[in-house]
């Protein structure tokens, strides 16, 4: 059932609103690990028949991922304690 693109496509959306959420609510774990969960759920779903659409997914998601990423560690690096 999963294999199904609709099932797939669902469950990528899913991943990625998880992954947004930890982004906007960081003391929040559950809602990041729900994301990358399904967000792998559905490429792996994706991968034996649409190979071209699970990383037309997977690569912008993996750079918008790594711009956040590197936009968290310069805050991090930029935060002075008070």
């Amino acid at each position: 059932m999963v294999s199904q693109p609709a099932v797939a496509a669902a469950a990528l959306a899913l991943g990625w609103a998880g992954i947004v959420a930890e982004f906007l609510f960081p003391a929040k774990v559950i809602p990041g690990a729900l994301g990358g969960v399904f967000a792998l759920l559905g490429l792996w779903a994706l991968l034996p028949d649409h190979l071209g659409m699970a990383l037309a997914v997977a690569l912008p998601c993996s750079v918008v991922t790594a711009f956040l990423l590197a936009i968290a560690v310069r805050a991090r690096r930029n935060k002075t304690a008070v």
